[in-house]
């Protein structure tokens, strides 16, 4: 046990420096978005449960959008500590500049898989270890997704580390993680990295919010060029038949 969560702690650590050194000598453009999340948790049973989360992300500089999210993810639960899911995702995505004009949506479908492991240690914390594997298939061009029209497929892989602390007395949970993205697009290994701090205040078993701030570095489609995004997120958590 205590290795894993040194492994854990070392995981965290290199996620946070790891992508930084690589853009030393790349062009970095910055941009401020805020998130706006509903997230929907249907439990059936002990075991398994629905999960579903609408997302809808703007630049905080004119307030566009720049992405809607659905996604849609069933889960099962193996025991006390390994969770299994699939899902399906739609994304609809508008220009990377708040000052594009027109914005049309080009469209992306995605389907994925994910193990976590969750393992809580002292009294109030939790270690939380996930890998999701992405089937992506986006469109190459704007307005309704169609399969027999050209499109791109891409793997992409996802690794996130999450410490969490609850205190129960106040119904507060913290949360500190970073994910990192990898894909085969355009010949390159990086996707993306994601650090995220979030405060969750529960208020009865069926109701919560959730304060977040996540720093993301993302590969853009042009060479050289990557994304710097500081966004804040503000979720709804409603939880259908609690447990």
């Amino acid at each position: 046990m205590q290795c894993t969560r040194t492994l854990g702690y070392l995981l965290i650590v290199f996620f946070s420096i790891c992508p930084k050194s690589g853009f030393a000598q790349k062009q970095v453009v910055h941009q401020s978005l805020y998130w706006i999340r509903y997230y929907n948790l249907l439990n059936f049973n002990s075991k398994w449960s629905l999960h579903t989360e609408i997302d809808t992300r703007h630049f905080f500089v004119n307030s566009r959008q720049h992405q809607l999210i659905i996604h849609s993810r069933a889960s099962y639960r193996l025991n006390e500590t390994w969770t299994l899911a699939a899902a399906l995702t739609y994304s609809g995505q508008k220009p990377q500049y708040p000052d594009t004009y027109p914005r049309p949506v080009t469209p992306e479908l995605r389907a994925w898989q994910e193990a976590a492991y969750n393992q809580p240690f002292l009294r109030n914390f939790a270690l939380n270890y996930r890998i999701r594997v992405e089937e992506r298939f986006l469109s190459s061009h704007p307005g309704p997704f169609e399969f027999a029209e050209p499109h791109a497929f891409i793997f992409r892989h996802r690794y996130r580390v999450q410490l969490g602390y609850t205190i129960k007395k106040a119904n507060l949970a913290l949360r500190a993680s970073e994910e990192l993205f990898l894909n085969n697009f355009q010949g390159t290994l990086f996707d993306q990295n994601r650090g995220y701090f979030s405060v969750e205040k529960r208020f009865n078993p069926a109701l919560a919010v959730e304060v977040g701030y996540m720093k993301i570095y993302q590969k853009a489609r042009t060479p050289d060029l990557y994304f710097q995004r500081d966004n804040l997120r503000l979720t709804l958590l409603h939880t259908l038949r609690p447990q």
